[in-house]
């Protein structure tokens, strides 16, 4: 599924990917998959945005940017996911250079953060001026992925 939403409304576009956006003191959040296909990729016949499954990086940059394109957000950083506890924080420098970590989060506006999923949780926080995105699998969780990124932020935002 595909959603958009702020504190007034949220509206079904489409159905994983799930991108957290801050816009002003709107945030958006959106979910899609495969069933969102679009017939680029010979392998996967579709939406795929991964770039480790052996998929056409080619294809997999055109499906980001149509993502961006659907979801109006031009900036959109994804993670090379590994299953630990890394983290780190997006800026306009850094965002498209798709990390070897879990956790993404950033305080800048009009910049999208990203999580592939399959069979783990994606989850999407706010902890104003922060958003974050993390990849939580088994693995991750019992090397308390999301406790660092929430301890990270939280420093940060008490500095």
């Amino acid at each position: 599924m595909f959603f958009s939403f702020n504190a007034k409304s949220c509206t079904k576009f489409a159905s994983g990917i799930s991108i957290a956006s801050s816009i002003s003191t709107i945030i958006n959040i959106s979910f899609l998959d495969l069933n969102n296909s679009l017939p680029d990729s010979p392998i996967f016949g579709g939406l795929n945005l991964a770039l480790h499954v052996g998929d056409d990086p080619i294809n997999v940059k055109e499906n980001r940017e149509k993502v961006g394109t659907i979801s109006a957000i031009s900036k959109i950083a994804f993670m090379e996911q590994t299953h630990g506890d890394k983290f780190l924080e997006i800026t306009n420098e850094n965002w498209n250079k798709n990390p070897e970590v879990d956790g993404i989060f950033t305080k800048e506006k009009n910049l999208g953060l990203a999580v592939l999923v399959a069979d783990c949780m994606p989850i999407l926080l706010e902890f104003e001026p922060y958003i974050a995105a993390v990849h939580a699998g088994r693995r991750g969780i019992e090397k308390k992925i999301l406790s660092k990124v929430l301890e990270q932020i939280s420093k940060l935002t008490s500095s």
